[in-house]
């Protein structure tokens, strides 16, 4: 059985904001129908990397590529024509000091069509 190439693929993503280094050369890939997780501590640089795929922040340096094709979003709308989405879960009152944030891409061809 072959693995499918990724349809998603992080590739040398550097965030730097004055003072810090956010993120530091990133790089994996996320083939279709697979879930992965982004776990850490605080700082650890989770959110800004889905804040990057998602055009909320302009990575510094490094790209994404959905489907093959090399995309760095300058906004959210972008991002969104390209088929990713993001959001993030913000801890209750009440409820443990955890932090979820959730991001997809997928492709806006059909199903039968994306496949082949």
């Amino acid at each position: 059985m072959t693995t499918p190439a990724p349809y998603l693929q992080f590739e040398d993503v550097t965030k730097m904001y004055p003072g810090v280094t956010a993120l530091k050369g990133v790089s994996f890939g996320v083939c279709p129908g697979s879930i992965h997780a982004l776990m850490g501590e605080n700082g650890a640089g989770k959110s800004t990397l889905l804040k990057a795929l998602s055009g909320a922040h302009a990575p510094t340096s490094g790209q994404f590529r959905i489907g093959g094709a090399a995309h760095v979003f300058n906004s959210t709308a972008d991002a969104m024509t390209a088929g990713v989405t993001s959001s993030v879960a913000t801890p209750t009152a009440g409820r443990t000091s955890t932090r979820s944030s959730t991001a997809s891409a997928h492709s806006r061809r059909p199903l039968a069509e994306a496949s082949g």
